[in-house]
């Protein structure tokens, strides 16, 4: 057999993971790493800390036994790491984290995801996982990888093959993914699938950002800073673009850890029902688009809780103000299109082909 490594390194959180091998022995895998709440764990005292994602059982599931917890091939699995591997005292990362067993080489399909559901996947090969040559259908055009150990605070990386937009589609050996369903033949009865074959994988490391050969592609990338802490929201356009929900928009999702900072999203319009659509990490529109379109930028700040709802005119009638920043870089925006920052209340409207940054009192 095969003995094949990953190195968890950073401070404690959540990792989203999968492993390379057929039936891998999981208590093995694991070993170096505290697990809780689970039999043939270290306690099976306190709240478990490893999950997979199953929808037909109403989502979240931790097994019962770690025995008999095994990862379908291309099925990804959710760990919390604590940083005291032992729970000895004491900061006991990096660690590394060995599966053995028969390397996967075979084709892997994972089918039967509504439309509107997620499912947590993982990448089954040993090399990294190219998804711009997975065959796809019925599927979200984006991906969503949690980067526990981001500058300022942990968080989604998002993708939507778009050059330029997050981590350009190159999944890790052992790394776990979100995606979603997006029926789009007009058949309510139809279900996504991914199928993976070992020619969909590269030499290249995932953290290499490789551009796609695209013609008439835009990207206009919005950073918001508060705090020490930053979040970013993309623009993206293509001919294929829509105003309305779009299968390369990519859903702004909430951490995994309250801990962290800022969150910036898009809101964008529904043009079908004429009604604020999901809050959006990415926006993708037409690339011949049409004058008028205005999306709200809405951001919450540490704590969760507190919401940026009320105006910008509200706000400045409190004691104090809070200012964060927003940048952003206009350098791929298509040359057609002009994009304004408008601020309520304040009369501000930024041409943002001519600046790149704005204080936002909230």
């Amino acid at each position: 057999p095969d003995t094949l490594s990953v190195v968890l390194d950073g401070r404690s959180g959540h990792r989203m993971m999968s492993t390379p091998v057929r039936s891998p022995n999981m208590p093995s895998v694991l070993q170096p790493i505290w697990i809780q709440g689970i039999a043939g764990g270290d306690t099976q005292s306190w709240f478990a800390n490893l999950w997979s994602y199953r929808p037909a059982e109403g989502g979240w599931v931790s097994p019962q036994d770690l025995q008999a917890f095994q990862p379908a091939p291309g099925e990804g699995f959710l760990v919390y790491l604590f940083a005291d591997t032992d729970n000895a005292g004491g900061d006991d990362l990096p660690v590394t984290l060995q599966a053995s067993g028969r390397v996967e080489t075979e084709p892997v399909r994972v089918d039967g995801i509504g439309d509107g559901e997620w499912r947590l996947l993982g990448n089954p090969y040993r090399r990294t996982l190219d998804w711009n040559r997975v065959e796809s259908s019925d599927l979200s055009g984006s991906l969503y990888i949690w980067h526990p150990n981001r500058e300022g605070a942990a968080g989604y990386e998002v993708w939507n093959g778009i050059p330029g937009v997050g981590f350009d589609g190159k999944i890790a050996p052992f790394q776990g993914y979100w995606v979603q369903g997006f029926e789009q033949d007009g058949d309510p009865q139809t279900t996504g699938s991914a199928a993976f074959a070992l020619d969909d994988t590269t030499s290249e490391s995932a953290s290499f950002y490789r551009s796609r050969p695209e013609s008439q592609t835009g990207l206009l990338t919005l950073t918001l800073s508060d705090a020490g802490v930053a979040d970013t929201a993309y623009f993206t356009f293509a001919p294929d673009g829509r105003i309305g929900a779009d299968p390369r928009d990519a859903i702004k999702l909430q951490p995994l850890e309250s801990e962290g900072g800022t969150l910036l999203a898009l809101k964008a319009m529904d043009a079908a029902e004429g009604k604020p659509a999901d809050f959006h990490a990415i926006h993708h529109l037409p690339w011949s688009l049409p004058d008028g379109v205005s999306t709200p930028l809405s951001f919450e700040l540490h704590p969760f809780h507190f919401q940026t709802e009320r105006s910008t005119e509200d706000a400045a009638s409190a004691d104090t103000l809070r200012r964060v920043q927003i940048q952003w870089n206009p350098s791929r925006l298509p040359a057609h299109v002009h994009a304004t920052l408008v601020v309520p209340g304040q009369r501000l409207r930024i041409d943002m082909r001519k600046d790149s940054i704005a204080w936002i009192p909230v």
